[in-house]
């Protein structure tokens, strides 16, 4: 498919943005729980651009925004759906007219954001993870998609050509390379096609500083990062002759180090290098006792099916899951052995 094919694919998700032109209310923009930088990326991207064709839009994040990514712009249009009070989600919920859900494509990943999205008198996902639902005038899925901020592109490309205002900026460009380069491993990931560097090549045009952005989040690691590394070293164990390397990390273990989510977002893929590797498993039990699980594997092993099972999702290389609260060993012997059941029928 070309940029031009994709364009024509998601112009009528922009053609019913543009319709909301001159309308009494605001667009709500949804990503997922956990938000990575595809999601802000996208969300935020899109938030802008919807800005700047003068219709009022906000994005609804169910966490505090990462530190790591409070380099994006447009954070001013961000609202904390927890954080807000009863009288000021009222006051969104009657003011908005389109409800978009984006890099996610079942609603339970909104968390407590669900009703308000389901709230929308217009609803619209747009997602490139593998998904049981079909695209059609709602619904805007490409699997064969690296991330959402690639299709995020193809819509504010439709958008300027629909509307004529000149849409891109360096901001937006930023926002939506960032996104793309963190779901591609900065283009390193087998989900990398030709589409997504023709599109990475298109934002490039508007002065996205590549040096900075890679040392940003390639290059430099924080010194808690950098401790609780080493740490979990020693919890870090395998299975199946070495196919599986797993590892459970406890909160008074992060506690300990005084870490959060961003210092332990390296580490699946560190095991999953160890040599030997097919697949690797990381458990984080959360303060309110939920296990979250992270999966990598090797470019041959499909691992999203699996975290599908267990009520996630993901990529083929790279997906997540959260199980209820429950204890961290249990839980870690459990999902290894039928990871092991799964790994031994395919082999």
């Amino acid at each position: 498919m070309t940029i031009e094919e994709r364009r024509e694919a998601l112009a009528p998700l922009a053609e019913s943005i543009l319709a909301l032109q001159g309308q009494d209310g605001l667009v709500m923009i949804y990503p997922h729980l956990n938000a990575d930088g595809d999601a802000y990326g996208s969300s935020l991207g899109l938030a802008l651009a919807i800005q700047k064709l003068g219709i009022e839009v906000l994005c609804i994040y169910e966490e505090e925004v990462k530190q790591e990514y409070k380099h994006f712009a447009g954070l001013s249009l961000v609202r904390i759906w927890p954080s807000l009070s009863a009288e000021e989600k009222q006051a969104l919920l009657s003011r908005q007219l389109m409800g978009i859900q984006i890099d996610l494509s079942v609603s339970h990943r909104l968390a407590t954001r669900r009703d308000a999205w389901l709230a929308a008198p217009s609803r619209k996902t747009v997602d490139h993870h593998i998904s049981e639902q079909v695209s059609d005038e709602d619904n805007f899925i490409f699997s064969d998609a690296a991330a959402s901020c690639e299709l995020v592109y193809h819509i504010i490309d439709a958008l300027e050509h629909l509307s004529g205002v000149t849409l891109f900026d360096r901001d937006i460009a930023t926002n939506l390379y960032t996104g793309l380069m963190m779901d591609t491993g900065n283009f390193c990931y087998p989900n990398v096609r030709p589409m997504t560097l023709a599109v990475a090549a298109k934002l490039l045009e508007f002065g996205v500083a590549i040096p900075e952005l890679v040392e940003r989040h390639f290059g430099r690691i924080s010194w808690t990062r950098y401790k609780i590394e080493g740490a979990v070293s020693a919890y870090t164990q395998r299975a199946l002759d070495g196919r599986i390397t797993y590892l459970g990390i406890k909160p008074e273990l992060v506690t300990q180090f005084g870490a959060d989510d961003a210092d332990l977002e390296g580490i699946p893929g560190q095991l999953r290098n160890i040599e030997g590797t097919d697949v690797s498993l990381m458990l984080r039990q959360g303060s309110d006792g939920s296990i979250r699980g992270n999966l990598r594997s090797q470019p041959e092993v499909d691992i999203q099916g699996f975290a599908m099972e267990l009520g996630g999702g993901g990529h083929k290389n790279a997906a997540g899951f959260t199980l209820p609260p429950g204890d961290l060993d249990q839980a870690l012997d459990d999902v290894v052995a039928k990871l092991i059941v799964r790994l031994s029928e395919e082999s």
